[in-house]
């Protein structure tokens, strides 16, 4: 039986405790990368000379991973797209009341389950042909967005209330947060944690269902935002009498290490690799550089103007409970992303209290409506968000020096009816009708995914217009896809290999040519 690798730190206890030397080829690569980073900082810290410098994470680098400039590497995910997951718990119709369905803006039933007329509805043509479908909600707010928005309707709805939402969770086998996190960390990613932040009510959402071999990369959950920033300490430089170097003296000296890089770097023999080597030093300088506890803190007077953006604009935030504000906690994980503490990915938890009351038929009167309202609060906020991404100063990717970019991804156990009961019954707001996936990106240039709103109604509450994704056609006869589909298509969108966690199902190994570019 082979024998289970020690992690770094496992193998520095025993180091500590038998006084050996420490066996670097047998750790793990997580933790060979994980030395080599805290090696890097070090000699850093120490204005050890650039060449040196080097010279010493080269010869460590190849002694232990077989390439010299493994040190330097950038993660294959440090230059993709923030995820964003928006975990509505309860039933959320996210694909109807954000983001409208195909031929939303010329259906005419009155079973429509939105408070909106077809003709309040605005078509906003893609590079795809297919046009994303904004309603009043998201109107004058994610027009702009149109070519980086898919709306994915027609998966089944698996049925029930539960926390395994299925366009996200597999069973025993961990769920998409955690796999992405993996993923990212297994590709060369070097981040300070190796878990994601969740905020919300655990109890609602299995996000840390995971495998034992997984948990490293669960999301570690909050609902308090102060215990997320309390937990770092700012970094501390001191002089060889002890005394603290101040802010201002540290800021110039980091200034002037890295301009002496980038010099020494032109000059020496690694020209050809010189842009990889100012990428890893310029990660290492904003890490040494950076308080973590303030740079998350959104009360921080560095943050107030970051915070009054995201927060501009928004009603009342109507039946979407989280015990964190929902500003707040979009600021901490894109900021904890965007640094380098956390993998690329983080959740936010949300109840929206099962939306089981008489509902009112489509008019032009829907201002009033909760509907309306909860959407409307939820696509000012994204606005928010992707303003602020795309101002060209907040959030820049240290790699690329160029906008971050963020994917908004909804996911719920379902997404309810698309039409109320009619008369004689009830006109309630039915449970577990279909599901979907919907995706807002903030690069409104994307090529990843095809834009625009697939699957809708048809012209009364039954049949849908379903899309086929092996096809490209809508049809009102096709089957509604099982819902591995879902996963497949949520797995695909951020680059989760499915059979790297043991999910092989014949669903989820499929291709899906007619939804991704």
């Amino acid at each position: 039986m082979k024998k289970k690798e020690k992690t770094y730190k496992e193998h520095l206890h025993e180091a500590r405790q038998q006084k050996q030397e420490l066996p670097l080829h047998k750790m793990n690569d997580v933790s060979r990368r994980q030395f080599i980073q805290g090696v890097g900082y070090f000699l850093t810290a120490l204005s050890v000379p650039s060449l040196v410098r080097v010279e010493t994470l080269s010869k460590i680098s190849k002694k232990i991973f077989g390439n010299s400039l493994a040190f330097a590497a950038v993660g294959e995910f440090e230059t993709k797209p923030i995820v964003i997951k928006l975990n509505f718990r309860s039933g959320y119709a996210y694909s109807q009341w954000l983001i409208g369905c195909y031929n939303d803006n010329v259906t005419t039933t009155p079973d429509r389950n939105v408070p909106w007329s077809f003709n309040n509805v605005v078509s906003v043509p893609t590079a795809t042909g297919i046009p994303t479908i904004i309603p009043p909600s998201s109107a004058g707010l994610l027009n702009s967005y149109a070519n980086g928005i898919q709306n994915f309707l027609t998966i089944a709805g698996p049925g029930g209330h539960f926390p395994e939402f299925k366009g996200s969770h597999y069973p025993t086998k961990g769920e998409l947060t955690t796999w992405r996190a993996a993923t990212e960390i297994n590709s060369g990613s070097n981040t300070t944690l190796t878990s994601p932040f969740a905020f919300g009510d655990i109890s609602l959402v299995a996000l840390r269902d995971v495998p034992a071999s997984l948990q490293d990369y669960a999301p570690t959950v909050y609902t308090n935002i102060q215990n997320v920033y309390s937990q770092f300490t700012a970094p501390q430089f001191l002089t060889n009498q002890g005394t603290n170097i101040s802010n201002s003296i540290q800021e110039n000296l980091f200034a002037v290490m890295a301009n002496k890089f980038s010099a020494d770097i032109e000059k020496s023999l690694y020209k050809k690799d010189a842009d990889t080597l100012r990428s890893a030093n310029t990660q290492s300088f904003q890490i040494l550089a950076t308080n973590f506890a303030d740079a998350l803190n959104p009360n921080h007077p560095d943050n107030t103007a970051t915070m009054a953006a995201l927060t501009a604009g928004l009603p009342a935030q109507i039946r979407l409970d989280c015990p964190v504000s929902l500003p707040q906690a979009m600021f901490v994980g894109i900021q904890a992303a965007n640094l380098g503490i956390t993998p690329r990915i983080f959740d936010l938890i949300i109840d929206t209290q099962d939306w089981h009351e008489t509902v009112t038929p489509p008019s032009n009167s829907y201002t009033t409506d909760p509907r309306y309202q909860s959407a409307r609060y939820l696509a000012q906020l994204i606005r928010n968000v992707f303003t602020l991404l795309n101002d060209g100063s907040t959030w820049q990717n240290a790699i690329t020096s160029t906008n971050e970019v963020a994917n908004v991804l909804c996911l719920s156990e379902f997404t309810r009816s698309v039409g109320y009961a009619p008369a004689p019954y009830d006109p309630d707001n039915p449970d577990n009708y279909t599901n979907g996936t919907l995706i807002i990106s903030s690069d409104n240039a994307q090529n990843v995914f095809k834009a625009g709103s697939y699957g809708g109604y048809a012209t009364s509450y039954y049949p849908l217009q379903v899309y086929n994704p092996g096809t490209g056609m809508h049809a009102s006869q096709y089957s509604i896809p099982n819902y591995l589909y879902g996963l497949t298509h949520n797995a695909q969108l951020l680059g989760v290999d499915l059979a790297d966690f043991g999910i092989t199902d014949s669903e989820t190994t499929i291709g899906l040519p007619y939804l991704f570019v």
